[in-house]
């Protein structure tokens, strides 16, 4: 069961020139402790309110999407936005997020 404290963010970067989909994730629960402190000052700062709230806009040609799941605790927000919608709060959130590296996979049995 989820902390009160922890927060988990999964992005889904589509569309820009290229049309790559990209997906990431990063869960404090998972994090060393000064990555988890980082992500969980980032997401603190966001107002993610604004953007769930907020219809989806279409987007503009070569622009990215990103599709973004939200939780904190028992909280859990879903919403898309485009790049051009994004406050330095969430830009920085997204960046963060999509710049780590992936996470190890498991061995094969």
């Amino acid at each position: 069961m989820a902390e009160a404290d922890d927060w988990e963010i999964e992005v889904e970067r589509s569309g820009g020139f290229a049309g790559i989909t990209r997906r990431a994730s990063a869960s404090t629960c998972e994090l060393p402790e000064a990555d988890a402190t980082q992500l969980a000052v980032l997401a603190s700062a966001v107002d993610f309110d604004r953007y769930v709230q907020q219809p989806p806009n279409m987007g503009r040609p070569d622009a990215f999407q990103y599709q973004l799941k939200v939780r904190h605790g028992a909280d859990l927000r879903e919403f898309v936005v485009g790049e051009h919608e994004t406050d330095p709060t969430l830009a920085a959130l997204i960046t963060w997020v999509l710049g780590r590296p992936p996470a190890p996979r498991p061995p094969a049995s």
